[in-house]
């Protein structure tokens, strides 16, 4: 996958949106990104280019989508469109190409995991050092076994891209991290 153009999809919400206004609304717009990767696999990658903000709604207002070429975006807001969720808890921006002579930075986004409840002391560890590190989550629900968690996200930084690999999530896989054009 080649990052050649991206979409931001951005939170409807106020500027005084609560956290828990912010996280549904999130976790609207992650469901309909995730059904739309698995549809349509290996053709997107996601960036969340204000992870770095203090605010915990900043953080996750903005989702950039990127992809090799415009006629995927269209192909992904079709298919967003059927969720019923476009326009109501999110919108689109139109595609724009990344800049051809673009020279960097460049960062990966990628999944933190936390262990299971059965890993009590290692599970609140990790916990404990994410809400240090300040870093954002997402609620989502697995379609598989119907459970719902929270998805920690954090970012790597480089100075060039890479070739890496996504998940269903349009989240780099940590042990083959795609770079993005940090925009």
């Amino acid at each position: 996958m080649k990052p050649a153009s991206y979409v931001d999809y951005t939170l409807k919400v106020g500027n005084r949106a609560s956290m828990d206004e912010v996280a549904q609304c999130a976790a609207f717009l992650m469901k309909a990104l995730h059904a739309g990767f698995s549809e349509m696999k290996d053709k997107f990658a996601l960036a969340l280019p204000h992870l770095n903000e203090k605010s915990p709604q900043k953080k996750i207002s903005t989702f950039r989508v990127f992809a090799d070429s415009m006629n995927e975006h269209v192909q992904l807001h079709e298919f967003i469109t059927r969720s019923g969720y476009l326009d109501t808890h999110f919108v689109a921006s139109f595609p724009k190409a990344v800049p051809a002579d673009f020279a960097g930075p460049y960062k990966a986004f990628s999944r933190i995991r936390i262990k299971s409840r059965a890993h009590g002391v290692l599970r609140l560890k990790k916990m404990l050092e994410v809400d240090a590190n300040g870093d954002a989550w997402i609620n989502v629900q697995s379609r598989e076994n119907g459970h719902r968690f929270q998805m920690y996200i954090q970012s790597h930084t480089a100075e060039a891209g890479t070739d890496g690999v996504v998940n269903g999530y349009g989240l780099s896989q940590a042990e083959n991290l795609l770079f993005l054009p940090d925009l």
